[in-house]
C-alpha cells in the first residue's frame, strides 16, 4: 500500500480528534483539513476557500500556502484554533489564530512572546502553552484571565477536561513553581494550601507557603498538577511517575486522568478529585514514546498509540467503588483471546509470556497481599500498524462507536475458535478503535469486548494530503 505521506505529498504536522471523537483535524505543510469520522468524509479544507481576516479593512484574504503545527477543534463547532509552523511570517509559531470555518473568517489573533507549544480548549476556556508559561482565556470574551509561570515544558504536555462540571487542566510541574503561581489581574498568590498525593502509596500531604522551604529538596520530574479552571487555582499535585511526563489525558467526564512517562512502560490512572491511583497498566518492558491516549466515552477502555506503531487497549473496571477491587483483581487473571489462525512468532511468545505471568499471580495470590501481586495489568486488546522506517511520531487515537454485525460476519472477520468464540446469536456487538496516523490514513479497528486479543482492521480511508 502506498504511503500518502511520501515526498510527493504535503507533510503532516499534527493530527487530533475533537473532544467527542466524532471529527479528526489534520495540519499539514500547506494548510489544514477536518474530517467527519462517521460516516467518514472531508467536510472542511482550507484549500476550498480563503480565510478572511475580519480585523483588517476590506476583509483581507489570508495566504493559504503556509503550514500549521497545531489544529484544535471545539467539539463539532466551526471554531478552530490554529498555530503556524513558521515557514512564512504570517504563519509564525508565536501567533495563535481563532477562526470560524463556516464563515471562513479569523475571529482573533494573539501574538505571544515565545512559540506556542500547545493549545487546548473547552466550552469555557482556551488554554495556551508556552515553554515556561500557561495562558488561560475566557473563551466567550477571549480575555486573558490567568497566567501561570511554570517549569520548562519542552515536551508540550497539557490536558484540559471537556466536561463543564469538572473544568480541569493538568500539566507537569513541581510544587515550588505552583506556590508562586499568580493571577495577573491582582498579582497575588492564590494557592494557600495544595494537596500532594503519592501515586505509589496514595498518601496525601498538605503544602503551604509557610513550609515552602521544606519542599525545596523535593524536585520530582514525574509530578502533575490538577488545576481548577473555574476557581483558577491548583487542586492537587500527584506524584505520578519517577520519570518526566510525556502524555496526559482526561476522561470525557473529567473523573479520571491517565498519565504516561517518557519510558512509556507504565500507564497510570488517577482520580482527579483526590489523586488516588485507580489503575496501573504495563504497556511493555522496553522503552517507547506514548504519542496519544484516549478514554472511551463510557470509561470502559483506555487506548494508547505508540511511536513504534503499536496501539494498546486497556480494559478499565469501575474502581471508584472500593468493594469491586477484589473482584477486578480476580478478573484480571483471565487470558485475553488470541486468534491462533493469525498467530505470528511474536504473538505466540507474547501470549506465552503473559500466560506464565498470570500463572505466577495465581500461585502467589494466597501468599502475598494483592497490592504486591497485581501491580500492573497488561493490555486487553492490541494491533500494530505496518512497519515504517520513520516509525509513527504523529498519530491520534480515539475509541469509536460500537459496531453491530451478524454472526456470519463476525466469524469471517474474527475467525472460529472453539475455546475463544462467544455464544453467537443473530447479532454481535463489537468495540472499535479509531486511529489517524502520519502515513495519511484514517483506520477503524474492531475487537470483541468479551475476549479482547488481536484487533482486526475493519475499514480504512486515505487522508488527502
Amino acid at each position: 500500500m502506498d504511503d500518502p505521506s511520501s515526498s510527493s505529498h504535503d507533510i503532516i504536522n499534527c493530527l487530533n480528534f475533537n473532544q467527542t471523537g466524532t471529527c479528526v483535524s489534520m495540519g499539514t505543510s500547506k494548510g489544514f483539513k477536518i474530517y467527519n469520522c462517521e460516516p467518514f468524509g472531508e467536510f472542511y479544507s482550507e484549500d476550498t476557500g480563503g480565510i478572511k481576516d475580519v480585523g483588517h479593512a476590506g476583509n483581507k484574504q489570508v495566504n493559504r500556502n503556509g503550514g500549521y503545527s497545531i489544529v484544535e477543534m471545539l467539539f463539532s463547532t466551526s471554531l478552530v484554533v490554529l498555530v503556524g509552523n513558521g515557514d512564512q511570517p504570517e504563519y509564525s509559531p508565536r501567533k495563535l489564530k481563532i477562526v470560524n470555518t463556516k464563515k471562513q473568517t479569523i475571529i482573533c489573533q494573539i501574538t505571544f512572546p515565545t512559540p506556542v507549544k500547545g493549545a487546548k480548549l473547552n466550552r469555557s476556556r482556551l488554554v495556551v502553552l508556552l515553554s515556561h508559561q500557561i495562558y488561560v482565556y475566557d473563551i466567550k470574551t477571549l480575555k486573558l484571565i490567568h497566567l501561570i509561570e511554570m517549569d520548562s515544558n519542552f515536551r508540550s504536555v497539557l490536558a484540559v477536561s471537556s466536561d463543564p462540571q469538572r473544568n480541569l487542566m493538568a500539566f507537569p510541574s513541581s510544587i515550588n513553581i505552583l506556590l508562586n503561581s499568580r493571577i495577573v489581574k491582582d498579582d497575588v498568590i492564590i494557592s494557600d494550601s495544595i494537596n500532594i498525593v503519592s501515586g505509589k502509596d496514595g498518601i496525601q500531604n498538605s503544602t503551604t507557603k509557610s513550609n515552602k522551604k521544606n519542599q525545596n529538596a523535593r524536585e520530582v520530574k514525574g509530578d502533575i498538577v490538577i488545576y481548577d479552571l473555574d476557581n483558577l487555582q491548583p487542586r492537587s499535585v500527584i506524584e505520578a511517575h519517577e520519570s518526566e511526563i510525556s502524555c496526559l489525558v482526561f476522561s470525557s467526564d473529567g473523573i479520571m486522568i491517565a498519565t504516561a512517562s517518557i519510558t512509556g512502560t507504565i500507564i497510570r490512572i488517577f482520580d482527579t478529585k483526590n489523586g488516588k491511583k485507580l489503575r496501573q497498566f504495563r504497556r511493555g518492558t522496553y522503552t517507547t514514546r506514548i504519542i496519544s491516549m484516549c478514554f472511551s466515552g463510557d470509561n470502559s477502555y483506555l487506548s494508547i498509540s505508540c511511536l513504534n506503531g503499536t496501539v494498546h487497549i486497556f480494559k478499565i473496571q469501575d474502581l471508584r467503588d472500593p468493594n469491586l477491587q477484589d473482584q477486578v483483581d480476580k478478573e484480571e487473571i483471565t487470558i485475553p483471546y488470541v486468534d491462533t489462525s493469525r498467530n505470528t512468532i511474536a504473538r505466540i511468545l507474547r501470549n506465552t509470556s503473559q500466560h506464565l505471568s498470570r500463572m505466577a499471580v495465581e500461585t502467589l495470590d494466597p501468599v502475598l497481599p494483592s497490592q504486591f501481586v497485581i501491580e500492573s495489568t497488561r493490555h486487553f486488546a492490541s494491533f500494530k500498524l505496518p512497519p515504517r522506517e520513520e516509525n509513527y511520531p504523529i498519530s491520534a487515537v480515539s475509541n469509536g462507536p460500537n459496531i453491530e454485525m451478524n454472526s456470519t460476519e463476525y466469524l469471517k472477520l474474527l475467525g472460529n475458535n472453539k475455546e475463544g468464540n462467544p455464544q453467537l446469536t443473530e447479532s454481535v456487538t463489537l468495540a472499535s478503535v479509531l486511529i489517524a496516523d502520519c502515513r495519511g490514513y484514517f483506520s477503524r479497528y474492531i475487537f470483541d469486548p468479551n475476549r479482547g486479543g488481536d484487533c482486526v482492521l475493519y475499514s480504512q480511508y486515505e487522508l488527502s494530503v
